[in-house]
Formats: structure tokens, sequence, C-alpha cells
């Protein structure tokens, strides 16, 4: 069996102690959500700054340097 499969198959009963219904309704907000995000990206045009920000985030972790 998947490991994602043993996963949804844990998860699906209960998520945080919610029922299912309560389940699929935050599921549907937070895909409204991400949709919605989506748009504003696209309206505003801020896909250019969001790739700016994420190069310069994952440029900020090392590994290999041990934290000060």
């Amino acid at each position: 069996m998947h490991r994602l499969q043993v996963l949804q198959g844990h998860l699906a009963p209960s998520y945080w102690g919610r029922s299912p219904s309560e389940v699929a309704e935050y599921r549907k907000a937070l895909l409204q959500c991400r949709e919605e995000l989506r748009e504003f990206i696209l309206e505003e045009l801020c896909a250019p700054i969001l790739v700016r920000l994420a190069w310069h985030d994952s440029g900020t972790y090392d590994a290999c340097v041990p934290a000060s």
C-alpha cells in the first residue's frame, strides 16, 4: 500500500477531532482561498515578485552552516 493512501486512510475519519462534514467544509474553504490567491497573483502581476522572494528565501538556508 502506498504511504499516502495509508495517511489518507488514517486521517479520513477524524481530522483534528472534527467530523467528516467539517473536514470537507474546511477543505472547500482552503481550495477557494487558493483560487482567490491565484487570481490575485494574476491580476496584480505578483508572480515575478513571488519568484524573487522564493529565490532569496531559498538562498538564506545552508545546512552546513552552524546556527549562530
